[in-house]
């Protein structure tokens, strides 16, 4: 194939296949594994030429073969056995050295001089080499290494000379292999030549350079030294005149400090101005010293502290202190004659003694001079220097910075005085108007319960009601009737979440902070609401574990806070379900009541929390409530450790939380004291027991307040008690000790006597301590009423229906029914316990820690009395308390 330069294959008669690869032909022979050797190394010395046929004669009797290779350069004649070719002393050999200029150093003619030494201007090199072959000269390769430059050997090339450009002075060994066309390589051959380095690169030269280094650094060094022993000289001096300045600034800091300690120890103004005053005269040994304030309205200044001289209050303009004040700069003046030169100078007329020695300092606060601090010497020219100016002026900024806490304490104190004045007076001030609002309220609820009550019982029946005018009569003037107790009793609420909050807002409010279980807490809430979700037909659904650990609280508080939040969920809640949950999270008790009412929209949600806002457009949407149930269950919640919150989404529900911190898992029932109980129980056996069982007990009713006792006279009469009546204490007791009654219902405010010293006097009497008494007032506190003894404490408006709860349960402990299981190891006590409760009436079972739950399932008690012992496993109570029966059972635990 002529145009590409490679010849089809041929084959001869032995079957060997010929052709031309570009490389140079091949001959591929026959083996005897049936396949082909090729030999590709024959004719590589006709690697570059181009061939456009092949014509391969028989081999002949000898082995010989004739072969002719033709092509544009001519035919090739090949005769052999296909050997390779003999190469006689295949060597490489360096032609040629020249350095910069063309100058030649060696020729190639002769042997290479053996010392061939190069100037270092001249240290330009240029290497000629060969390898001569009659065969594949073009191919011959070449690889360099230049010993002194080059790491390594060159990679192969055709190249016959290497250049190498400004070689730095040193000995250099040129080496130089050839590899011909068939891979064969040669053995080295070599060269070595020397750059001599410059003179001022010469080993002398160096030595002369350390030489002259050696002799630099000895004459800079004592120099150096001459002028650091001046320099260490001066610095002395300078470091001891530091030290100096230095221990005298110490000994000011330690003065500024001093004084500024006790200037923050004091907040009373009139204290502050003496401690400064006295301390100035002490630091500075100063013959006058004062301390001038200026009053900013009337532009007088005063000495509220001068020592020394007897300066009167003067006008802003006169003496130096008017100018430092005017200026803001301090004055130093050390001669008589330069003081009354100042004076002259800015015009004023000299005050007080003449000084010899004047120091005064502006009094700085913020961006005003108020005063000035002033120190004179009457007998020593020269007394002050700018060291003592420097001094108090610094203590004068401090005095600056007292003097305005102090004036800052000063309006805090009458800030906080007159904030206090005006509570005190709010809270008098709801207090009484509450108070004021309970005895005619009192009065209008229970003539209207009765009104209603005679109505409903005597009269209604009585009329004919077949007239259809009459029937629709009566049916409204029932309804008025309802309408008058229900906005008299919402009247009643609003009146206690007053009062209630006032108490808190003046720590006036009572708690009875004692271990309970919230569980038995959120289900007394639970009783007292759940005729509000009969009302509505709301389903209550609940998840209150019996398990959770006892907190310290008030109980009737947190009943208070469990109820506002049922009713609020009632309340806004038309249809739906109210869930309530309670668990532990982190030592917190966590409450949350969901409702699925109205929800609250998100600009109303800061307002839940606030006395007297609801949420909501106050001119389209009516008031439900007070305003004040929530915030006081917040109070309520603060005060017992926690926080309350609450969620809500409008149109879809709310979810309100209370948090409260368990006591742990140590925490138990508090016992009671035995003697304790035995005393109580004693005391309250009523002596109506010993009475017939037919007579009418007595009642003695003591009030000021004629509609009260009209009202309580009507109601007790109609109930089957016997009343008297008593308009104040002292005819109480007049009438107590003429004919001891069976019980007393007393008010607290009343002439003459009060119902607190009524008590008092009745509980500490042997003759009269045993009768009960109960205070029915509009003064809401319990805790000096139960210390003095008083059996029940209520308050007005008057609750009829608990009023005469409390009443028949007072008068009927002497023939009670109920049963007391008393469990305890000690006979002694057991037996003690016994007799006393059976003198009240009681049942007594006794039992013991093996037999106690078989006991209270035979016994159905309505109280349990253990003895502290059985309270030490945490769980003994809890699991007592759910057992069937157990529900609403009292227990008491004595030690």
């Amino acid at each position: 194939e002529r145009g590409g330069g490679v010849a089809l294959p041929k084959k001869d008669n032995e079957g060997k296949v010929w052709l031309n690869a570009r490389k140079g032909p091949i001959v591929a022979k026959p083996n005897k594994s049936n396949g082909y050797d090729v030999d590709s190394d024959t004719f590589k010395g006709l690697k570059n030429t181009l061939i456009w046929d092949i014509y391969p004669e028989n081999v002949d009797e000898h082995g010989i073969q004739t072969v002719w290779f033709s092509g544009p350069d001519g035919v090739v004649r090949y005769e052999g056995s296909f050997e390779k070719p003999f190469l006689p002393d295949f060597h490489v050999d360096i032609r040629k050295l020249s350095i910069s200029g063309d100058s030649i150093i060696y020729g190639g003619n002769i042997d290479f001089p053996e010392e061939v030494k190069i100037p270092f201007n001249k240290n330009s090199v240029t290497i000629g080499y060969s390898a001569p072959l009659f065969i594949g000269q073009k191919e011959m390769q070449y690889s360099t290494q230049l010993l002194g430059l080059d790491d390594k050997w060159s990679e192969w090339g055709t190249t016959t000379s290497r250049e190498y450009i400004n070689l730095p002075p040193g000995d250099y060994s040129f080496k130089v292999k050839a590899k011909n066309v068939y891979g064969d390589i040669s053995e080295n051959d070599s060269a070595s030549f020397s750059i001599i380095p410059p003179w001022y690169k010469t080993w002398w030269a160096y030595a002369l350079y350390v030489l002259g280094i050696l002799g630099f650094i000895y004459f800079s060094v004592k120099a150096r030294t001459s002028i650091l022993l001046n320099q260490q000289k001066v610095l002395e001096d300078t470091v001891q005149e530091r030290t100096k300045e230095a221990n005298q600034r110490l000994k000011e800091l330690a003065t500024v400090n001093q004084v500024s300690q006790a200037l923050t120890e004091k907040l009373e103004l009139n204290d502050l101005i003496q401690l400064v005053g006295d301390e100035m005269k002490k630091l500075f040994k100063s013959d006058i010293t004062y301390l001038a304030i200026l009053n900013p309205e009337t532009k007088i200044i005063d000495f509220p502290y001068q020592d020394g001289d007897d300066m009167q209050p003067m006008n802003y303009g006169e003496g130096l202190t008017s100018q430092i004040i005017k200026t803001g700069e301090p004055l130093l003046i050390n001669k008589d004659a330069d003081i009354a030169a100042t004076y002259e100078k800015i015009g004023v007329a000299e005050t007080g003694k003449q000084a010899i020695s004047y120091l005064g300092v502006p009094i700085p606060v913020e961006d005003a001079v108020i005063g000035v601090l002033s120190v004179q010497s009457t007998e020593k020219k020269g007394r002050f220097n700018e060291e003592d100016k420097r001094l108090l002026n610094t203590i004068a900024i401090n005095v600056g910075v007292a003097l305005h806490n102090a004036e800052l304490y000063e309006e805090a104190k009458e800030a906080k005085a007159k904030a206090e004045d005006a509570n005190e007076a709010k809270s008098a001030f709801l207090s009484t108007v509450s108070h004021e609002l309970r005895t005619p309220l009192t009065s209008v609820l229970g003539f209207a319960k009765i009104i209603r009550k005679r109505l409903e019982d005597k009269i209604f029946p009585a009329v004919n009601v077949s007239d259809q005018k009459i029937k629709r009569t009566m049916k409204q003037v029932s309804e008025n009737l309802n309408v008058v107790v229900s906005e008299g009793e919402r009247l009643t609420n609003l009146i206690n979440d007053v009062l209630d909050l006032a108490k808190i807002e003046s720590g006036k409010m009572e708690w009875n902070m004692r271990p309970v279980f919230l569980q038995d807490v959120i289900n007394r809430g639970i009783a007292a609401t759940s005729s509000l979700f009969d009302a509505k037909g709301l389903k209550l659904d609940k998840n209150i574990p019996e398990d959770l650990p006892i907190i310290k609280a008030d109980e009737d508080k947190l009943i208070q806070v469990v109820i506002n939040l049922l009713s609020n969920a009632v309340k806004f809640t038309e249809k739906g379900t109210v869930k309530i949950e309670a668990y532990q999270d982190k030592g917190q008790l966590i409450f949350e009541v969901q409702d699925t009412g109205i929800g609250v929209a998100e600009e109303d949600k800061h307002k839940i929390f606030e006395r007297f806002r609801q949420a909501g457009d106050t001119l389209t949407d009516k008031p439900q409530g007070t305003g004040l149930g929530l915030p006081i269950c917040r109070e309520i919640i603060e005060k017992h450790g926690g926080i309350i919150w609450m969620k809500s989404e409008l149109n879809v529900g709310s979810t309100f939380f209370f948090s409260i911190p368990a006591l742990g898992e140590a925490a138990v029932q508090e016992p009671i004291q035995l003697d304790r109980i035995l005393r109580s129980l004693k005391k309250q056996i009523s002596h109506s027991s010993k009475k017939k069982a037919t007579e009418k007990p007595t009642i003695l009713v003591v009030d000021d307040d004629t509609p009260i006792r009209s009202l309580l006279r009507q109601e007790l009469t109609d109930t089957g008690y016997h009343v008297r009546e008593a308009a104040n204490g002292k005819a109480a007791l007049d009438m107590v000790r003429l004919e001891k009654p069976d019980l007393i219902i007393l008010d607290v405010m009343m002439p003459e006597i009060n119902g607190f010293d009524v008590a008092a006097v009745l509980k500490n009497d042997p003759a009269t301590m045993d009768i009960p008494i109960i205070i029915l007032s509009i003064v809401q506190d319990k805790e000096r009423g139960f210390r003095i003894g008083v059996d029940r404490y209520l308050t007005k408006p008057i609750d009829t229906e608990k009023l005469f709860h409390e009443v028949d349960e007072l008068l009927e402990q002497g023939v009670s029914k109920k049963r007391v299981l008393v469990v305890d190891e000690d006979e002694s006590a057991v037996k003690s316990l016994t007799e006393v409760l059976s003198a009240r009436g009681y049942k007594v079972v006794e039992a013991s820690s093996e037999n106690l739950m078989e006991k209270a399932s035979e016994s159905m008690p309505d109280i349990i009395m253990l003895n502290s012992v059985y309270n030490g496993d945490k769980n003994f109570l809890k699991d007592l308390k759910v057992q069937k029966g157990m529900e609403n059972v009292m227990f008491f635990v004595y030690e």
